[in-house]
């Protein structure tokens, strides 16, 4: 459809992004043992030694920048996408000159529709070596994403008249004759579309953003489309609406994860109104509940978050059901809490401590929940924190002690995912290490008559000594009186 891709084109894209950044670490030659140690293990399979073996590698030569491009694919191929990017920028902030660094840092912004940011990237590739084919592809693709017609109908004349009689060249033809056409008639992108919906979702004007999320999936079907309409519908409270678009999601996508469980959790609310919602099955699901909330945590998607617990934890469980495990609550405590319901948060936690009461995150999470109530002798208490000395502020320690378990949480979450994430440290030893320094102490001027010698002291140039008190004489024995001889 003019210069829009095609479904399939759209749902390969984030397959062949990972395949360009496997692809493109072949060029990258190991120059120490545990790298290519690394490298083979990735290759077989063997995830977890290769995370472990280049995490150790940098933890000694943190400015390995093919330890952090290895790294970066690692994280991708897992979905850690955010990790991947840390990692690739790691590797060009040592390294700025090398292209396959930037080429997979690129090409992972543009699969997650950040084409915006990948464009400098391409462009700066473009100028040191403009024959790299994989550049022209992902610059063009970026600017036919963005709308931007005019810098696409340039880069398809220059790209042509180079690349004329080559592979690349066949592929330029073909896209650029749905550039002209699509940059005659002035329509949008679909990118332009998608990125219209998202800004208006985040203002939480969802009718709005709805009528573009709308506009994108009728122009370029896809399942990922149709569920942020859903989302934007149920959003307005349009639950019919909502259920209909998570439908048309898993009808392009059977397994789309996020529809199922969105599509479980308005089912259940449909059939609670009486409006007859389906049945869902949850065997469909490739995730376990705790893994799924965890992910969505991860990503900081609340809404998702939310839907999961609503469907993982109903208000009315089945008959026969088993009874939710301590993770799963202590995972609805934590999405209550980051959505501000503090009360519900500690009831959940209350629940987890009654199902394993050693549950030592579980009774963070309280202190957590005790100091946004204002309950501050008890939260010192969950927390572990001794009494503050009279020179810290009353709260200073426990203020830190929640940002800290706030931040131990999300690498708890990571830990799930990231077989080479290594444990932290202890949080009572962070937070000890992180308060303010005491003041310094202020020497007293001495006594005016500090300087005269102690009545009864040793001299003899050292400091006079007080004088030992005299021992009490010990009574005398009574003599017994002799009688006369």
């Amino acid at each position: 459809m003019g210069a829009r891709n095609s479904p399939g084109q759209r749902r390969t894209r984030w397959t062949a992004a990972l395949t360009v950044l496997v692809l493109g670490l072949a060029t990258l030659p190991a120059h120490a043992e545990p790298l290519a140690e690394a490298q083979q293990a990735r290759k077989a399979g063997d995830f977890a030694k290769a995370a472990k073996l280049l995490l150790d590698h940098l933890a000694v030569h943190p400015d390995d920048a093919r330890a952090h491009h290895e790294l970066g694919v690692l994280y991708a191929l897992h979905g850690q996408l955010r990790d991947a990017r840390e990692q690739f920028e790691a590797a060009l902030r040592t390294e700025p000159g090398q292209a396959e660094s930037r080429q997979a840092l690129a090409d992972l912004l543009r699969a997650e529709d950040r084409c915006t940011e990948a464009l400098p990237h391409y462009q700066k590739l473009l100028s040191d070596e403009p024959e790299r084919a994989k550049a022209v592809r992902g610059q063009l693709l970026c600017q036919v994403q963005l709308g931007q017609w005019p810098a696409a109908e340039a880069a398809c004349a220059a790209g042509e008249a180079r690349h004329k009689g080559s592979e690349l060249g066949k592929w330029l033809g073909e896209r650029c004759q749905q550039v002209r056409a699509a940059a005659q008639s002035g329509q949008l992108s679909v990118g332009q579309m998608d990125a219209e919906g998202k800004a208006l979702f985040g203002e939480k004007r969802y009718a709005d953003a709805a009528v573009w999320f709308e506009l994108a999936l009728q122009t370029e079907p896809s399942a990922d489309r149709a569920y942020r309409l859903a989302m934007a519908r149920l959003g307005t409270g349009d639950l019919l609406g909502c259920q209909t678009a998570l439908q048309q999601a898993l009808g392009l996508e059977a397994n789309h994860q996020a529809a199922l469980v969105a599509l479980a959790t308005v089912a259940r609310a449909l059939r609670n109104l009486g409006n007859d919602g389906e049945v869902v099955d949850f065997k469909r699901f490739s995730e376990t509940p705790e893994r799924a909330i965890a992910r969505a945590l991860l990503d900081g998607d609340l809404l998702l978050a939310r839907q999961l617990v609503l469907a993982a934890l109903p208000a009315k469980p089945a008959v026969g059901a088993e009874p939710p495990g301590a993770v799963l609550l202590w995972l609805a405590g934590e999405v209550a809490l980051r959505d501000g319901q503090v009360q519900k948060a500690g009831e959940w936690f209350d629940k987890t401590l009654k199902v394993r009461p050693s549950f030592d995150a579980a009774r963070k999470a309280q202190a957590d929940v005790a100091y946004q109530l204002g309950r501050i002798s008890e939260a010192r208490r969950l927390a572990g924190l001794p009494p503050p000395p009279a020179w810290l502020a009353a709260e200073a320690d426990l203020k830190l002690f929640v940002e800290k378990r706030r931040a131990e949480v999300r690498h708890q979450l990571k830990m799930a995912f990231d077989p080479g994430t290594h444990a932290r440290p202890s949080l009572a030893d962070q937070v000890e290490a992180d308060l303010p320094a005491p003041p310094p102490k202020v020497e007293e001027p001495p006594p005016p008559d500090a300087g005269k010698a102690v009545k009864g002291a040793k001299g003899k140039g050292k400091a006079a000594k007080p004088a030992k008190p005299a021992k009490a004489a010990k009574p005398a024995k009574a003599k017994a009186k002799r009688g006369p001889k």
